[in-house]
């Protein structure tokens, strides 16, 4: 410390990588990459479609997530492929609200994640109630894993 001023002294050090700021190139090269990185993927797929589908846009569907960085300016900026990283919230919300689809045989709303770990593993032979269900899921129009197994 300077005995002067009580500030820390500079030393003529150079800056890490670090400690120093990106130039908007270099932005710009990391948001491309992550967008290329997620550009792809199912939940940016479905992410676009409730855009589409909801009449008030980006605005309808941020309210909708109603999530801590689920902002309408977040998401402009993931869809136009300006968002500095994979956003796991975002992502995660909106497999969460908008992955869903109805179960007749359950007959109430599921997500996709409940119909994949469902029928993975082995069939539950102990337990009819759910052999009857893995059956039914076996010709579900909505199953996951068919959908997968499709493509």
């Amino acid at each position: 410390m300077s005995r002067d001023t009580g500030h820390p002294q500079r030393d003529n050090t150079p800056p890490r990588a670090s400690d120093r700021r990106m130039t908007p190139d270099e932005r710009v090269a990391r948001s491309a990459a992550a967008f290329n990185g997620y550009a792809n993927e199912r939940w940016f797929e479905i992410l676009k479609a409730a855009i589409a589908d909801d009449p008030r846009g980006v605005t309808g569907v941020a309210e909708r997530l109603n999530t801590r960085g689920a902002s309408r300016v977040a998401i402009s900026l993931i869809i136009g492929g300006k968002y500095p990283a994979v956003p796991r919230g975002i992502v995660l919300r909106v497999m969460e609200v908008y992955d869903v689809h109805h179960c007749p045989h359950l007959g109430r709303n599921v997500r996709a994640d409940y119909c994949i770990e469902f029928n993975r593993g082995e069939v539950p032979t102990w337990d009819p109630g759910a052999v009857e269900q893995r059956r039914a899921c076996r010709v579900c129009p909505s199953n996951p894993m068919a959908r997968d197994k499709g493509a």
